[in-house]
């Protein structure tokens, strides 16, 4: 059997690259593949909450092992000291670290104990650091055996851009789960969340930071209203931004018809009542909570940034938008709101390229043959 540590700094609790994580480690061929999840800064508060014990229970039931440790800097050394003897008196075979601090943390512990390792980006900022592009190019590329990108548009960038060994990068499509056979009813989720039955309702699911830019969104709703009045913004997550955006919300009067739902393990139940799904982030790469908007059939308003304009083509599946304008994304929006013929029209055209494009299996069959390969090289 394979044994595979995925290397990860907190409990994958909530946003893109923690769900996709998850989805690997539950969705792994259990007869082949030995599964280990590795957490450098293990939060005994965040374990012991409703949502990271739905974590850790779903990862029992899967059969998957975790290793937390408590590091509490950046150098720690007896965290990492505890991970490197965990990895060799386990005999690991490959190491999977997501993100750019697991993965520089990840090549470091790799070339101490000869495990392989995967780096996986999950997003490349548009203006990094000279210290970043210089541990992305002199660490991370040269010691990875495999950089994963979460799109065609970041492994271009790493390779012409940052200079890494273009035979180290590679693509690999991203996918989610197949839906519920049975969809949960409409009109039953408006009312559990206590939203109209009747108008339209905008839902956006990121974790609250910066660079989602729910500000923007705020200020469109804003914009909406003055025209929409009946339309309901839901925004699903949590984060640093929250009291903020909460705050921002009360300053431009549109609390009544905005609803912070904080964190949710139901997106899929919430996204059934929803009409328009938005995502306005500054960059992105392959955004998972976009395939979620698809696969639910919802409407799409969605800034052009990053890998988004080849999932949703404008005027195909949805509407795209610059960045950072909430006057042209409420535009999309309104026009949206204005427009049910063209809403179904696109949503329906959504969810078929999502079910064509985005399926999570052929994305774990080659995750499963890429460990195979490494850990018999």
């Amino acid at each position: 059997m394979t044994h595979v540590a995925f290397l990860k700094d907190i409990l994958p609790v909530s946003g893109g690259a923690e769900r996709l994580l998850m989805q690997t480690l539950l969705s792994l061929d259990r007869s082949r593949f030995e599964r280990t999840l590795i957490l450098t800064r293990w939060d005994p508060v965040l374990a012991d909450s409703e949502a990271g014990a739905d974590v850790l229970a779903a990862l029992e039931s899967a059969g998957v092992r975790v290793l937390g440790v408590r590091r509490t800097s950046r150098l720690s050394p007896r965290a990492w000291v505890t991970i490197i003897r965990w990895l060799r008196m386990h005999r690991v075979n490959v190491m999977h670290a997501h993100k750019f601090g697991a993965n520089l943390a990840g090549v470091a512990i790799g070339r101490l104990t000869g495990v392989p390792v995967i780096a996986h980006e999950h997003g490349l900022r548009a203006s990094p650091s000279p210290a970043r592009r210089l541990a992305d190019r002199q660490l991370i590329g040269r010691l990875a055996a495999v950089v994963l990108c979460v799109s065609e548009a970041d492994r271009e960038r790493l390779v012409t851009t940052e200079h890494l060994p273009p035979r180290k990068v590679r693509h690999v499509r991203l996918g989610i789960a197949a839906p519920d056979a049975m969809p949960p009813s409409r009109a039953e989720v408006r009312h559990d969340l206590d939203l109209p039955a009747e108008g339209v309702v905008i839902v956006t699911t990121a974790v609250l930071r910066p660079e989602k830019r729910l500000d923007v969104l705020l200020a469109a709703f804003a914009e909406l209203r003055s025209t929409t009045p009946g339309a309901v913004l839901v925004v699903m997550g949590d984060g640093p931004q929250r009291a903020a955006l909460e705050r921002q919300a009360a300053t431009l009067a549109i609390e009544p018809g905005v609803r912070f739902l904080g964190h949710r393990t139901d997106v899929p139940r919430v996204l059934a009542a929803a009409d328009i799904g938005v995502l306005c982030s500054d960059h992105e790469g392959t955004p998972l909570a976009l395939m979620e908007y698809m696969n639910a059939g919802l409407a799409i308003a969605a800034t052009e940034v990053g890998g988004i304009p080849a999932m949703v083509r404008n005027e195909r599946e949805g509407l795209l938008v610059r960045p950072g304008s909430p006057t042209e994304l409420a535009a999309g929006l309104r026009r949206l709101c204005a427009d049910a013929p063209l809403r179904e029209a696109l949503g329906q055209a959504a969810r078929a390229r999502c079910r064509r494009e985005f399926d999570l299996r052929p994305f774990v069959r080659t995750l499963e043959a890429l460990y195979l390969d490494l850990a018999t090289s």
